[in-house]
């Protein structure tokens, strides 16, 4: 019995020490964990910068490095770390050890806490209460894009960036929300770092191409009114704010990223192969023959055959010759390479962050000798005087070259028409011949009447524009906290632009059915533009409870100077003269310059509230004072409301949703994009004869331009009603968003009488509407290893126009080749296609008598010819007044789609991008496309011969003739073809190179990647590019494909490297 009491007793001791021991091991452990050190990763394994990590319960935090490293002393027991990072899921971290810790931040789509700019500030996406898109630099900066409009290409719903032309260093046309205006520009304003750029933007020159898509960061795009309205006078077409880089804490790190590839035509056209070309105009001159009752000739007596008058058997000689004739598209294009090389060192620390950025882009066109060189730099520096005083610099200049060529126009233009000429060029002839004093062929007179085509490749290398540019963007600020509520800020900014340019239109061009050699023209530009603003804005920042208060007050001033310097000549002794000589005869010169300028003065006030997350509310207001209008002062306010609901106690408890927010917004933006001094009545020179005999000259000044004191900014009201959601932890993210925004006061030119001395007045007469619905899907589709997430977008948006005019009458668009071929008038969209409308065509005389149809002229109604409506039904005939709507030039929806997949080191991205219900008038291939008097499309080989071979029931008998019907500038839907499609607009491969392999290199990061742009275009559209253009620039004659600058498919290999 006293063994087992003594061997409890031992254990009983031993199991005392055990648990002193114990004790002590654990206090001596929680002691020892002072510090919490390791790495924080992305879910590709790659070091993010700039984490923040913060210890619970203690005033204590610090961010990660360049390589993801970060190392936090604990002040507090709870040995938690909380880490935060902008789109990526926060993460509490609980430190049990003084072992290192790796930490791997999972993606989140539209993370509540990212910034956004909404304008003289920011938010957080969680606080918003307007529609505002936002595109990353991420989204992009892996593609070849040289355009920042291109770079919003199908990123965000309801801004439609078209793409309609292939022009090096061209522009984009983008519309926010549809077309809000007819006489002024559609065009949305621009903010760059703070400096408001408004530009016009057209399809052969970019005024933002000094903005290089390497430097920027962010773009945040304000939709609706509430958003928009604090630009007050210049918001209803929307907002475009551009963040550019700026540097982080860290050491100096120097990045490197260099693209190069190539660049091919896009969407080739199939013309008629030279063969065919003879075969067809041979049928198309025997049925000419037939129709003027000369006789019926055989299409094999090719001595009747008569394209001129010392050429019989021109088709003939060249059937039987055994020539291949010349593929004139091969001779104009090529593949374009090109380079772009992009360099940046950032660094910095608490005081100083700093951004040293250098750009060289060379892009050669896919035209010949077309091409587009620009040389950009960049240095942004942030400094922290004090705790309370910090200063922000924004320095960018750069320099553009373009190398242009008039590609648009008619092919028997001596400046243009180059592309149209590569198409409808006479398939049969060589592309020299030495027996002209050029040098090179030109398109001979098929037929009696037809002017001259001028050789292309002729033009290419005779015909020289240059384009130069110099770009200045420039801004301060001084940021100064007076109290932990109230900030006070001082900002300044210049932008300046120089352009330069000289043109040679060489006598060695023909034009106008004037064989060369002929008189011809040179000419040189220089214009500037200076531009600076400088504001003073009271910021205001409190919490108190449940209450969260801000608000801004604004005072902003900007001015703008603009001058122009031309000068002509003519018939000069030499083609290689490129400068307006003063000593040519003064006959031969002209010149004018120009000064203008403008100025806006504002006030602006914003106000938010949020009450515990859950109720916010917006309201801003701007009042500008323009020296465009004679009445200066225009008040442009909004409100908006917004309701988290999943904030809600109520809502809580369902796991599943992550946020719910629903918005409503009202407000009133204006568009004062016209000319300076339109109100005002102006003076100018003029001469007049006098005398019965007109012996003399004189010269006075006369009014040129009549003013309108009452001329006002357009105004745009706009209602959004909008809905945020997010299900299952935030993998599933929706916005829906319906809108509907009506603009008045539209600026048209009214026409008034011209015994006057003019023949328009500008006037606020008219109001159009568009409304829509826009809808963004962000999907995290699958997570792990493998991932695969999708963004797709798509917008609905109707147009129609309230009123026109005191009397409502409609307004017409031309085409240049044809007159009227487009109108626009109340209750229906702007510019819809006006013409004949082609039901089918004749088969036989019997369908001929018993319909309606053209009883007179060479186009007069007969077998194998358009079967027109007659759409007023007044009588038998068709006639001018049988024209009907045949076309709508508006999609019926555009959208976007992009897909992203990753495993380990690799990753591939797909953008589609598409628009379908829109139509399209093809003028490629001229006003007469079916009399063979040009080449033609290979479709006229499906044309109508007879009752037994009907064709594809499309394509009519073919002929000589111009086919003048009603006059030979009536248009009729055979022009217009469905311009819907789906473009695989980009796909990017790449590979993150391993880190072991980089470091021999001695880089930190490395990179490869492979991208095609404008992979394949799903489309029924016979032209180059389904989205067209306005050849006249207005909206008066949108959806117009004349000769454009191809789009070309372009392919890069790209590398970039971070030390």
């Amino acid at each position: 019995m006293n063994a087992t009491k003594m061997f409890l007793f031992k254990m009983r001791l031993v199991g005392m020490i055990i648990f002193v021991c114990c004790m002590q091991c654990s206090i001596a452990f929680a002691q020892s964990v002072q510090t919490a050190h390791g790495v924080v990763l992305d879910e590709d394994n790659r070091p993010l910068s700039g984490v923040r990590v913060t210890e619970l319960g203690a005033e204590n935090s610090t961010s990660t490095n360049e390589k993801g490293e970060f190392s936090l002393r604990l002040r507090s027991k709870s040995n938690q770390i909380e880490v935060s990072y902008m789109g990526k899921e926060t993460q509490l971290v609980r430190i049990t050890n003084n072992l290192p810790v790796q930490i791997v931040m999972k993606d989140v789509l539209r993370a509540l806490d990212e910034i956004v700019v909404v304008g003289y500030g920011v938010q957080e996406r969680q606080d918003l209460t307007g529609a505002i898109s936002s595109v990353n630099a991420r989204d992009f900066e892996d593609q070849p894009i040289n355009d920042v409009n291109q770079a919003m290409m199908g990123q965000a719903a309801g801004v439609n960036v078209m793409n309609t032309s292939g022009t090096p260093g061209g522009g984009l046309d983008i519309q926010i929300r549809g077309i809000s205006t007819i006489g002024s520009s559609n065009t949305p304003l621009y903010v760059v770092d703070g400096n408001i750029i408004q530009v016009g933007i057209d399809a052969d020159s970019n005024p933002l191409d000094f903005i290089n898509p390497a430097d920027i960061e962010s773009i945040d795009i304000l939709k609706d009114a509430s958003a928009a309205a604090i630009y007050g006078s210049r918001g209803s077409n929307g907002v475009v704010i551009i963040t550019t880089k700026s540097g982080k804490e860290g050491r100096p790190r120097v990045n490197y990223n260099v693209k190069g590839g190539f660049q091919q035509i896009f969407n080739p056209i199939e013309m008629l192969s030279p063969q065919d070309f003879a075969i067809l105009a041979i049928e198309a001159r025997n049925n000419t023959w037939v129709d003027r009752g000369v006789g019926d000739r055989s299409p094999l007596d090719a001595d009747f055959l008569r394209p001129e008058s010392t050429q019989t058997g021109y088709f003939k000689d060249f059937l039987n010759s055994g020539r291949q004739g010349t593929d004139w598209q091969s001779e104009v294009f090529q593949k374009g390479f090109f380079q772009d090389h992009q360099i940046s060192v950032s660094g910095g620390n608490t005081n100083v962050k700093y951004l040293v950025s250098g750009g060289f882009l060379d892009n050669k066109g896919i035209l010949k000798n077309t091409g587009f060189q620009r040389y950009s730099a960049r240095a942004n520096v942030d400094a922290n005087v004090n705790k309370k005083l910090k200063v922000s610099m924004r320095l960018s200049p750069s320099y553009t070259n373009q190398d242009f060529l008039p590609v648009t126009g008619r092919f028997h233009e001596a400046y243009g028409g180059i592309v149209q000429s590569a198409l409808l060029m006479n398939p049969i002839l060589d592309v020299y011949d030495p027996t002209r004093e050029n040098g090179y062929s030109t398109g001979i007179n098929l037929m009696a009447g037809l002017q001259n085509m001028e050789n292309p490749v002729a033009k290419i290398n005779s015909i020289k524009d240059w384009r130069r540019n110099f770009s200045l963007i420039s801004n301060a600020s001084v940021l100064y906290d007076i109290s932990k509520i109230f900030q006070f800020s001082l900002t300044g900014g210049v932008t300046t632009r120089t352009s330069g340019r000289n043109w040679i239109n060489p006598s060695s061009i023909g034009a106008y059915g004037i064989r060369a050699p002929r008189d011809n023209s040179i000419g040189s530009m220089q214009n500037a533009s200076f531009n600076w603003q400088a504001s003073a804005q009271l910021s205001y920042n409190q919490r108190f409870g449940k209450h969260r208060l801000s608000g801004v007050a604004v005072h902003e001033k900007q001015m703008n100077q603009y001058s122009n310097v031309t000068a002509n000549a003519s018939a000069t002794w030499t083609d290689e003269l490129i400068v307006v000589d003063n000593n040519l005869e003064n006959v031969l010169r002209s010149g004018y310059s120009t000064i203008t300028e403008w100025a806006i003065s504002s006030y602006i006030a914003r106000m938010n509230y949020n009450y515990d997350n859950r109720y916010l509310i917006t309201g801003s207001v701007r009042a500008d004072g323009s020296s465009k209008f004679a009445n200066q002062w225009g008040v442009f306010p909004s409100a908006a409301l917004a309701w988290r609901a999943s904030n809600e106690k109520f809502l809580k408890k369902i796991d599943w949703l992550s946020d719910l927010k629903l918005r409503t917004s009202y407000g009133v933006t204006g568009n004062n994009s016209i000319g300076n001094y339109q109100f005002m009545s102006l003076m100018g020179a003029s001469s007049a004869v006098l005398g019965s005999g007109g012996e003399s000259i004189v010269s006075g000044i006369r009014l040129s331009s009549a003013g309108n004191p009452d001329l006002t900014w357009e105004q745009t009201r706009q209602i959004d009603v909008g809905v945020d959601m997010a299900f299952f932890k935030r993998r599933i993210a929706l916005t829906v968003d319906y809108y509907n925004k009506q603009t008045k006061n539209l600026l048209l030119n009214l026409q008034v009488p011209t015994n006057m001395g003019f023949s328009t007045v500008m006037t606020n007469i008219g109001k159009v509407e568009n409304k829509g619905w826009e809808f963004t899907l962000n999907t995290r589709n699958l997570v792990g290893k493998f991932k695969w997430n999708s963004d797709f977008n798509i917008t609905f948006n109707r147009q129609k126009v309230l009123a026109l005019g005191p009397e409502g009458d409609p307004l017409w668009g031309s085409s240049i080749y044809l007159e009227n071929t487009h109108i626009t008038r109340v209750g229906d969209p702007m510019g819809l296609f006006y013409g004949l409308k082609v039901l089918g065509i004749y088969q036989n005389q019997a369908q001929v008598d018993a319909l309606p149809g053209i009883s007179s002229g060479v186009a007069r109604s007969r077998p194998g010819e358009f079967i027109f409506e007659n759409a007023d039904a007044s009588d038998n005939e068709i006639t001018l007044e049988d024209r009907t709507i045949v076309g709508n030039p508006h999609p019926k929806f555009v959208f976007g789609f992009r897909n992203g997949f990753s495993y380990k080191n690799l990753r591939l991205n797909i953008m589609l991008r598409g628009s379908y219900g829109a139509d399209i008038i093809n003028l490629n291939f001229s006003n007469i496309p079916y009399s063979l008097q040009t080449n033609g499309h290979v479709k006229l080989k499906n044309r109508w011969k007879s009752e037994a071979e009907p064709g594809d029931g499309k394509v009519p008998r073919l002929s000589s003739e111009t086919r003048a019907v009603l006059g030979s500038t009536t248009f009729n839907s055979s022009f217009v073809e469905k311009a819907s499609f789906l473009n695989v607009q980009n796909v990017t491969l790449g590979y993150n190179i391993p880190t072991r392999i980089a470091n021999r290199i001695k880089a930190e990061k490395l990179t490869a990647n492979l991208s095609v742009n404008n992979l394949y275009m799903f489309t029924n559209y016979n032209g180059w590019n389904p989205e067209g253009g306005m050849y006249t620039d207005t909206t008066l004659s949108p959806g117009l494909d004349w000769g454009r600058y191809p789009l070309s498919s372009v392919y890069t290999l790209g590398l970039n490297l971070t030390f």
